[in-house]
């Protein structure tokens, strides 16, 4: 809405919020795309399979055939913005995943678009963050402070926890006291099931500093 009204983000680009947890997936921002292809002496030729991440801030149809549409996107990720092209198969497959103001994931192959002679990508995926952590996500790490160890923190963290338990994502309790960081050991069914909610929970009362996402 705050886009929409004033044309850009007064209080920021979201994208921020989230750019250390992209960066630790090693997906590369869509500028640095534009200044490979601008390097690129064979720019004609340019062709390159690649995974992006932005927020949609613009949307159209455009009839190629008769009956036969593509939805074309304009995402935003801050540093540059990128046409995505999604034909009628992988908008039917994920639709329901193609929403403004989310923080969406496009793979697909991104070349030089003919029409408007700028880069642009033709979709093979388009996932949500919700996804892409439940999926790809390797390790959460938690880091508590001294002062946070107290019996009524630590209820309040597993009260947290305990609907998100017994997933597939392995989690690490740090204890940080006196310059030492002490790992909690816990069994098997503390592995967890990521989630934004969770992630914004634990924000809440940890500090978002303190909630480390590893990917690889």
């Amino acid at each position: 809405l705050e886009k929409k009204v004033l044309g850009f983000y007064l209080s920021g680009h979201p994208m921020n919020e989230y750019r250390n947890e992209i960066n630790s997936m090693s997906i590369k921002n869509i500028d640095s795309y534009f200044k490979d292809y601008y390097s690129n002496k064979s720019n004609d030729d340019y062709n390159v399979l690649a995974t992006i991440s932005g927020m949609i801030i613009n949307s159209r149809i455009q009839r190629i055939g008769q009956d036969r549409f593509i939805n074309i996107l304009t995402l935003d990720d801050s540093t540059h913005r990128l046409e995505i092209i999604i034909y009628p198969d992988i908008y039917e497959k994920y639709k329901d995943m193609i929403k403004e103001n989310e923080i969406l994931f496009i793979s697909g192959l991104l070349s030089l678009d003919d029409y408007n002679g700028s880069l642009s990508i033709k979709a093979t995926s388009v996932v949500d963050i919700d996804f892409a952590r439940q999926n790809y996500s390797k390790q959460v790490e938690l880091m508590i402070t001294s002062d946070n160890t107290t019996d009524i923190m630590l209820d309040k963290l597993l009260k947290v926890l305990e609907p998100h338990k017994n997933g597939k994502c392995p989690l690490i309790i740090k204890c940080i006291s006196n310059k030492h960081i002490v790992p909690l050991s816990l069994n098997q069914e503390w592995k967890i099931n990521l989630s934004t909610l969770l992630i914004n929970n634990l924000s809440e009362l940890l500090g978002s500093e303190n909630i480390i996402i590893k990917y690889q």
